[in-house]
C-alpha cells in the first residue's frame, strides 16, 4: 500500500461577554435555582417566596489563555434585603477565579466574576457550580452551569478524536480524499484504504467526538473502485460519492449509501476528470469531464449531468465542451461555472471562466493578467463565485478572485485590490466557504499543511492565527481534503501515522 501514501497563540485578551463564537456554545444551558422552589403565578411567571432567593448563572465560553466574565443573577424574596455571599465549587484543572470574596451587595441583582483559563487545561465542557447564601445563613441557592473551554480560532480542537485528530486506524492503511458535512453537521469522510493488497474506496460518518458512527458503519465500494472524485450529501443525509479505478482515463461512477455495508452504484460513466456533486431532494447534479486524445495532447470534455435519485437514470445531460483542465462548481440556480483552458500545457495558461445554464454558455470571464490557471471554484453566499488559482501554470503564486455568479464580472475591491493574494510559496490547493461567507483554503507548502482564512471581503482573518494562517502538525503524505462545519469549525482530512507507524486515514478539526 505504499502507493496510498502518495495519492492524491492562543488568544490572551479577555473575552468581555458570554457570547460563544459560532458553534462554540456549551452543551447545556443556564437557568435558575431556588432555595425553596417557586410558586407559579398568573401567566406562568415565577414568584420567589418571601424568605427565599433564586440564583441564575449563564453558561459561558472561555478561550484558553484568556478570561470571561461569568454573569450571576440573584432574585430575592421581599424579606431578603442584605448582602448575599457567593462561593464556587471546586474548579476543574486549568480554570481559575480571582482571590477574594464574592457577594451581591444590598439591592444588587447582577454580579460578574472573571473566570480565567490556562493555556494547557483540558478543552471541552467544564461543569461548575455556584452557591449563594444570605449572611444569616437562612436562605441559600445553588446553581450548576457549564463553561466551554476552547482553543483560539484555528488551533486544534482537542474535543475531537485524540488531541484533535480522529485517526481512523481501524480502516487500515490509507488516506482521506474528501470530507463533507451533512444536514446535522456531522462529518462525512470518503477515501481509499488497503483492501487485501489493493486500494478500495470507503465512506464513514463521524460522531461529534470524531469516532466512526456505528449506525452508519463503514461503507465500501465494489471491487475495482480505487479513487474518490467527489463527495456530497443529500438533504435526507444520504451520501453520494464519485469513485472509479486507479489510473488515467478510467471512468468514475456514482455510488449511494444505503442500509447495507456496500455502496450502491446508481449511475455509471459520470466522468473521469475531477467531479463536482450536489444533491437535492430528487436529483444528484454532476459536473465532470472525460479525457480524450487530441493529437499529442490530452483533452477533457466537460459536461453537466443530472441523475434521478430514485430511478438512478439520467435526468438530463448538457452538451459537452472541450477544455484542457479546470474545476467547476454547481450553483443553486441550476447553472454551472467552469474554469478551463484550451491550451493543455501552455505557460501561462489561457484561463477562461464560463457560466452554463441548460447547456448553453451565458457569460464568460478571461483576464490572463489576473488569473491564468484555476484550481478550485466555489459559490460564496448568494450571487458570488470564488476562483482559487495562480497567475501562471503550476506556479506557487496562489490567489483568489471573486466573480459575480451571473455576469462573471470581477469584483475589483475584493481583497482590497481585486485579488486576495496568498504569500509567495504558500500552499493553497482546495477552498471552502463557511456559513458566514468566510473563505478557507488548504494546501501544502514545504511539506506542511497550511490553512488560511479570509474575511468575506477577501482580507486575511487576523483572528485566525498569524495573519490568517495556521500551519498544521501531524500529517503524513497522502490526501488534502477540506470542509467547514455549520458551526464554523474547519475540518481537514488526510493521512496520519498511527501508533504503529502506519499511514492511516485521519481527520483533524480546528476551532472556528
Amino acid at each position: 500500500m505504499k502507493a496510498l501514501r502518495y495519492l492524491p497563540l492562543l488568544l490572551l485578551a479577555a473575552c468581555g461577554d458570554n457570547t460563544a463564537p459560532p458553534g462554540a456554545s456549551s452543551s447545556s444551558s443556564g437557568g435558575a435555582s431556588s432555595s425553596s422552589g417557586s410558586t407559579p403565578a398568573d401567566g406562568g411567571a415565577d414568584v420567589v417566596p418571601t424568605g427565599s432567593i433564586v440564583l441564575a448563572v449563564a453558561d459561558a465560553t472561555v478561550i484558553q489563555g484568556g478570561a470571561v466574565d461569568l454573569t450571576l443573577q440573584l432574585t430575592r424574596g421581599s424579606a431578603i434585603t442584605g448582602a448575599v455571599k457567593v462561593t464556587f465549587g471546586t474548579l476543574p484543572a486549568g480554570l481559575g477565579l480571582p482571590v477574594g470574596n464574592f457577594e451581591f451587595k444590598p439591592g444588587e441583582t447582577t454580579l460578574k466574576v472573571q473566570l480565567s483559563a490556562g493555556i494547557d487545561g483540558k478543552q471541552g465542557d467544564a461543569k461548575l457550580s455556584a452557591t449563594a447564601v444570605t449572611l444569616d445563613g437562612l436562605a441559600s441557592a445553588k446553581k450548576d452551569f457549564t463553561v466551554l473551554v476552547r482553543g483560539a480560532p484555528g488551533t486544534v480542537d482537542k474535543t475531537f478524536g485524540t488531541d484533535g485528530i480522529a485517526t481512523l486506524s481501524s480502516l487500515g492503511a490509507g488516506y482521506v480524499a474528501k470530507v463533507e458535512v451533512d444536514s446535522k453537521d456531522r462529518v462525512v469522510v470518503a477515501g481509499t484504504r488497503d483492501q487485501g493488497g489493493t486500494p478500495g474506496v470507503f465512506v464513514v460518518r463521524l460522531q461529534g467526538d470524531g469516532a466512526i458512527e456505528p449506525t452508519f458503519g463503514v461503507k465500501t465500494a465494489p471491487a475495482g473502485q480505487q479513487i474518490v472524485g467527489a463527495l456530497t450529501t443529500a438533504p435526507d443525509d444520504t451520501v453520494y460519492v464519485a469513485a472509479g479505478p486507479l489510473g488515467p482515463n478510467n471512468n468514475l461512477s456514482l455510488f449511494e449509501s444505503g442500509a447495507a455495508a456496500d455502496l450502491i452504484q446508481k449511475f455509471a460513466t459520470i466522468g473521469e476528470a475531477p467531479t463536482e456533486l450536489r444533491a437535492d431532494a430528487t436529483k444528484v447534479h454532476v459536473a465532470s469531464g472525460f479525457y480524450f486524445a487530441s493529437g499529442v495532447n490530452v483533452r477533457v470534455r466537460w459536461r453537466a449531468l443530472d441523475v434521478d435519485r430514485a430511478a438512478g437514470s439520467s435526468a438530463g445531460v448538457s452538451p459537452a465542451f472541450v477544455l484542457a483542465r479546470g474545476p467547476s462548481t454547481l450553483l443553486p440556480d441550476g447553472s454551472a461555472v467552469v474554469g478551463f483552458s484550451t491550451a493543455a500545457s501552455a505557460t501561462p495558461m489561457d484561463l477562461s471562466v464560463k457560466r452554463y445554464l441548460a447547456g448553453a454558455e451565458t457569460n464568460a470571464f478571461s483576464e490572463p493578467a489576473t488569473m491564468a490557471e484555476a484550481l478550485a471554484l466555489t459559490p460564496q453566499g448568494t450571487g458570488k463565485v470564488l476562483v482559487l488559482g495562480a497567475l501562471t501554470n503550476g506556479a506557487a503564486d496562489r490567489r483568489i478572485i471573486q466573480l459575480n455568479a451571473t455576469t462573471l464580472v470581477r469584483n475589483t475591491t475584493f481583497g482590497g485590490t481585486g485579488i486576495a493574494q496568498i504569500a509567495a510559496g504558500g500552499g493553497a490547493d482546495v477552498m471552502a466557504v463557511d456559513a458566514t461567507e468566510r473563505i478557507v483554503t488548504l494546501g501544502i507548502a514545504s511539506g506542511a499543511r497550511e490553512v488560511r482564512r479570509f474575511t468575506p471581503a477577501g482580507l486575511p482573518d487576523t483572528t485566525f492565527g498569524s495573519a490568517g494562517l495556521r500551519t498544521l502538525p501531524g500529517f503524513a503524505e497522502g490526501g488534502v481534503a477540506l470542509t467547514v462545519q455549520k458551526n464554523g469549525r474547519v475540518v481537514v482530512g488526510g493521512q496520519f501515522l498511527d501508533g504503529t507507524g502506519t499511514a492511516v486515514p485521519g481527520v483533524m478539526r480546528l476551532w472556528d
